[in-house]
C-alpha cells in the first residue's frame, strides 16, 4: 500500500484519508507484508507488523489501526499470529483455509466461529 500511496497525488491521498476516517475503507492486519506464518521467526513477524502499523498510524492516525486480521494462509498457520495480533489489540482474525474435515465438523457443531487458544 505504501508504494501505491507514494505514487498518488495529494488530492488522491486526501480522498483516501477521508475514506479511512469515514470508515468506508479500513486496514486489515496492518503488517508491512503478508508473512510466511508457518516458518518465520517471531521477531521477523513482530517487526513487519510494527512497521506496517507505525506507517498506518503516521499517515492515518491511531484510530485507523486495524481491529481485525486476515490470514489467507499461503503457507500454513501458526499460533504466533493470533498471539501477536492480540498483543497489538486486535479483536479477531479471519482465516481462509481449514482442512475440509475440520470445516465439516465445525459446521456440524455450528462452531465456525471459534476462539483460538494457546
Amino acid at each position: 500500500f505504501e508504494w501505491w500511496w507514494k505514487e498518488q497525488t495529494l488530492s488522491v491521498q486526501e480522498q483516501m484519508k477521508t475514506l479511512v476516517s469515514e470508515r468506508r475503507f479500513e486496514f486489515v492486519t496492518g503488517g508491512w507484508v503478508m508473512p510466511d506464518e508457518a516458518n518465520s521467526d517471531i521477531y521477523a513477524l513482530e517487526v513487519q507488523l510494527d512497521e506496517g502499523r507505525a506507517w498506518i498510524e503516521e499517515h492515518f492516525g491511531l484510530e485507523a489501526l486495524p481491529k481485525f486480521g486476515w490470514s489467507i494462509d499461503p503457507f500454513g498457520y501458526s499460533p504466533t499470529i493470533p498471539y501477536l495480533s492480540k498483543k497489538r489489540g486486535m479483536e479477531g482474525i479471519l482465516i481462509q483455509r481449514v482442512h475440509y474435515a475440520v470445516k465439516k465438523e465445525l459446521a456440524k457443531r455450528k462452531s465456525l466461529e471459534f476462539k483460538w487458544r494457546q
